[in-house]
């Protein structure tokens, strides 16, 4: 249990000698191999394990415990089942269910294992606390807030409750009440990285960007990693004065952060700093047309520096509010806007550029995609074409695609963010889904409205239809039914007004 894993096997050996078909002795050595991560022995000695004791709940359970070490999770399912079949009034094997299905993205089995576990013990707070994480994934944050708030009368010393009940009131868009429950937990356990994380996110979100930047800097401690993790030999960056020094600033993150920060690597260089922007793949090319200077994509070779910044590290280091720093210009290369010119032709009325749908793997994209078929009235409009600024297209978008007239791909034909620079340069309006290219065509300055889920990222603040990043934004929100067909209302009554204006 204090994880001298070497002394316990040692121990266990000895006594295997002694009592070799001894069950209890067994499940020890069992337990130890799974904890070592030897899986295989774990196998083989849980399998002689349960041929002695087949019938014994106990040892089903501490077998399943043991098997989630190494990532045994069917296994361990199983034998929990086997654990509720024999002892079925045993909350403790339903709340270690939940767990597991939880993990295995079975939200709905999770939650009635979780409820299970409440009905038969309510005095236990763990289930309570844990059955907040399905709740979110199914979106039911109220729910989910509710029971957290039950999980801290029973847990009131356990800083696990209060973090699950902050996340829950993140997800709720009640961030104010979240920002309380992590400094809760905060008290009771001053180093846990998590609550330091997301009581930044959700600083960020209310405004408090000072506060806000300096707890969002414990995101390079998370485990997993929220954030691009590098190691250089050179110190970080900490506000020391740079004249006569070189700096590398590496992107962090997806591809709109990187937009979205440039203007503190520009602002930096305005300022007679000599830094090297690292990118990610893909984004040299507009970096350079876009910023200038030294431009390196992730892989390639470092001149000399003195010191290195993760990107997001700059605001608080630099102008913590956004409208402390303007967004250098950008506008496309002669070469690709004359490129775009020539494939849209004259234009006749109303050009509107339209991403509906963001990366894949984004943790959040399930629910800020938008399927084109919910975006079908936009598209009634007499005069209007619709060009897809993006350079895939879903699957399952491609047969409602192609039965909307005035809707133009250009996934064929667009390269690199370059061309996105001059398509966007050539719309009157640009209407996107939180992904990259919003941020590509509000740093141009175009008017770019931004569709965002109910559970929006910490960026766009909260309860709001403007943006302290860009001007040029306007935000269109899910409400608390998280149904886009109101968002797709909203749209379409503001382009009847802005087609009545031109």
């Amino acid at each position: 249990q204090e994880g001298r894993i070497f002394e316990a096997d040692a121990i266990a050996r000895r006594l295997a000698k002694q009592f070799p078909d001894h069950p209890a002795v067994l499940v020890l050595m069992a337990s130890i191999a799974d904890a070592s991560g030897n899986a295989q022995e774990g196998d083989r000695l849980w399998s002689e394990t349960l041929k002695l004791v087949p019938d014994d709940p106990n040892v089903h359970l501490a077998c399943a415990l043991s098997r989630i070490k190494v990532r045994r999770f069917d296994q361990a399912i199983g034998h929990l089942k086997v654990v509720i079949a024999m002892a079925p009034l045993f909350a403790g094997a339903y709340n270690n269910l939940g767990n597991l299905l939880d993990h295995q993205q079975k939200y709905s089995e999770s939650i009635i294992a979780f409820a299970k576990a409440i009905t038969l013990d309510p005095g236990d707070g763990a289930p309570l606390s844990n059955i907040s994480t399905p709740l979110l994934a199914l979106g039911l944050s109220e729910s989910a807030v509710k029971a957290g708030r039950w999980a801290i009368r029973a847990l009131p010393q356990v800083a696990d409750a209060y973090f699950n009940l902050g996340v829950a009131l993140h997800q709720a868009n009640r961030d104010e009440e979240a920002v309380d429950a992590y400094q809760a937990a905060l008290e009771l356990s001053p180093n846990m990285v998590r609550a330091h994380y997301n009581l930044g996110l959700s600083q960020l979100r209310l405004g408090q960007f000072a506060m806000g930047w300096s707890s969002f800097e414990w995101r390079h401690a998370m485990v997993p990693a929220v954030t691009d993790v590098r190691s250089f030999q050179v110190p970080h960056w900490r506000g020391e004065p740079l004249s006569g020094r070189a700096m590398v600033v590496h992107a962090e993150q997806g591809l709109g952060d990187t937009i979205q920060f440039a203007r503190y690597v520009a602002h930096l260089r305005a300022n007679g700093a000599r830094i090297v922007f690292m990118v990610k793949p893909g984004l040299g090319p507009l970096m350079h047309h876009w910023l200038g200077g030294d431009i390196i994509e992730e892989g390639a070779a470092l001149p000399r520096i003195d010191y290195h910044c993760p990107m997001m590290s700059l605001p608080g280091l630099i102008a913590p509010d956004p409208r402390q720093i303007s967004v250098p210009d950008l506008r496309p290369d002669d070469l690709h806007l004359k490129k775009w010119i020539a494939i849209l032709g004259a234009k006749a009325g109303l050009r509107i550029g339209l991403v509906v749908s963001g990366r894949p793997s984004h943790s959040n994209d399930a629910n800020r995609s938008i399927p084109i078929k919910v975006l079908q009235p936009l598209f009634t409009s007499a005069d209007i074409t619709f060009h897809l600024l993006q350079n895939q297209i879903r699957p399952g978008d491609e047969p409602d695609l192609a039965s909307f007239g005035n809707v133009v791909r250009h996934d064929h034909q667009i390269g690199d963010f370059l061309d996105t620079v001059a398509l966007v340069e050539l719309m009157d309006l640009v209407i996107s889904v939180d992904t990259s290219v919003a941020h590509l065509a509000a740093s141009m300055g175009k008017p770019t409205w931004i569709t965002l889920p109910f559970w929006a990222d910490w960026r766009w603040g909260l309860d709001r239809s403007d943006s302290d990043w860009y001007s040029s934004v306007r935000l269109f929100r899910q409400d608390r039914s998280r149904d886009w067909r109101k968002v797709v209302w909203e749209l379409t009554e503001a382009l009847r007004l802005v087609k009545g204006a031109s």
